[in-house]
């Protein structure tokens, strides 16, 4: 597989900390076999530092990302009296800045960003913004404004289905005043329950394009279906099969409706699946094959990006026998680490509408690059510029390691079946030749194009 390396800050230099609880790219180009597309133009490819002023305190524990290009944090950073946010942030683009004062008085463990960009946080506060609000709340923009009466205990996990109805997962008693137990849904006036409560805490909440939801925690039944996972069909729980054997961290759907599930858990049923899954919409299987399937530690974070990559993050040091970092990510037929990963724990992920990772833990270092808690993931993308463009490209050019690719290469290659298309050389890499051999380095040049089917320059 080709990789591609590369390091950059953004923003002032990170500072070192901790929380109490490098790069060689895994998305890769390869010129011969599958389309290309340009890089991020807002950072470097491979790991990338989100500032530096989220000090004190714990570290991040959740992240997520806005329709325009926003990126939020929360956790448990920030000291009382010290500079800088504190539990919940916003990035933008050379610091990270407060979403209104006073900070909330607790820690924030979820976020979750609607279309209209209305931000959601939840966690252990009370307060936040100078307003009561009872362990969940809603950022405007401007101004943050209470969920009704809120829970009487943390809400850990939030998501948002394809109605724009808010569900809170945690371990609570009661929402909005109401004996409610762990799982509450809020149409924007009022919370109401889900059928039959479950009978522990939900940590992990997900909702695919049909309106589904998908809980997962420490609970062995909710509305009567068992093991740590189920699916609520806007009427009706269902069982996803023989569920999971231990507590799920966290869940994502791909394009295509698959789930994936992330945790403690080792099998579904009789399946060896180790801390990752895929639910197909009638089983259970494991990443990977053989004993060397999944991660052979915990994992807490799960992303899928637009290519349903899945990235998944947490207390590893292995995936699919793969050396990998806290972080990984699974193509769908294969596992690769994300460089030299990330120092320690990684409790929240998310992707920017560029393709970006956003990931949030207790680390602090990106690779070799000293960052705080928070660290940007750039790909390289696999991703075609037009949906007719071809799947295969009928030249590449080989160079030599010391050669550099800036007027080395025509600016002419030809995609089979449309002459003239022209590309634009941005940099190098090495790739393992599709038919065998050693490979070598390569000069990795970006299609344009024009409206209309015509090639040239967009």
């Amino acid at each position: 597989m080709t990789l591609f390396s590369g390091n950059a800050r953004l923003g002032s230099p990170a500072l070192r900390g901790s929380r109490t609880a490098g790069v060689l790219g895994a998305a890769a180009l390869i010129l011969l076999a599958q389309s290309i597309s340009a890089p991020s133009a807002s950072a470097a490819t491979g790991w990338n530092a989100l500032g530096s002023n989220l000090t004190g305190g714990g570290g991040v524990l959740a992240v997520a990302t806005g329709p325009n290009g926003e990126i939020y944090a929360g956790g448990q950073f920030g000291n009382p009296g010290s500079p800088g946010p504190r539990r919940i942030a916003q990035w933008d683009g050379q610091e990270w800045s407060t979403l209104g004062i006073p900070m909330p008085s607790g820690q924030v463990d979820a976020i979750a960003v609607a279309a209209s960009g209305d931000v959601y946080v939840s966690g252990s506060f009370t307060e936040i913004g100078g307003i009561q609000a009872q362990r969940v709340a809603k950022w405007d923009g401007s101004t943050w404004s209470a969920l009704g009466n809120g829970m009487d205990g943390e809400v850990s996990a939030l998501t948002i289905d394809s109605s724009g109805n808010l569900y809170a997962g945690g371990y609570f008693n009661s929402a909005g005043g109401v004996s409610i137990h762990s799982l509450a849904k809020w149409n924007g006036s009022a919370w109401s329950a889900l059928g039959v409560d479950s009978n522990s805490s939900v940590s992990a909440l997900t909702s695919d394009g049909q309106g589904n939801v998908y809980a997962g925690g420490d609970f062995s039944f909710a509305g009567g279906v068992t093991q740590h996972v189920a699916k609520w069909s806007r009427t009706a729980w269902s069982a996803l099969g023989d569920g999971l054997d231990d507590s799920v961290n966290a869940l994502a759907v791909d394009s295509s409706g698959n789930l994936y599930a992330g945790g403690s858990f080792l099998y579904s049923g009789a399946i060896p699946t180790n801390y990752v899954a895929k639910w197909n919409g009638t089983s259970w299987s494991a990443l990977g094959d053989g004993t060397a399937n999944g991660l052979n530690r915990v994992s807490y974070a799960l992303a899928v990006d637009r290519q349903d990559q899945l990235y998944v993050g947490g207390y590893f040091t292995e995936a699919g026998g793969v050396s990998a970092s806290n972080i990984a990510l699974w193509d769908g037929s294969v596992w690769s680490a994300l460089g030299d990963g990330l120092s320690d724990e990684v409790d929240g992920l998310a992707l920017d509408r560029s393709g970006n990772l956003v990931a949030g833990g207790s680390f602090t270092d990106a690779g070799t690059l000293p960052t705080r808690a928070v660290a940007m993931w750039t790909p390289q993308v696999v991703e075609s510029l037009a949906a007719d463009a071809p799947r295969t490209v009928s030249q590449a050019y080989a160079i030599a390691s010391d050669e550099s690719c800036l007027g080395n290469a025509p600016d002419w290659v030809n995609w089979p079946g449309l002459a003239g298309s022209q590309y634009l050389s941005w940099g190098k890499s090495w790739q393992q030749w599709p038919n065998g051999g050693t490979g070598g380095f390569v000069c990795v040049r970006q299609p344009v194009y024009t409206t209309g089917g015509t090639w040239g320059s967009r």
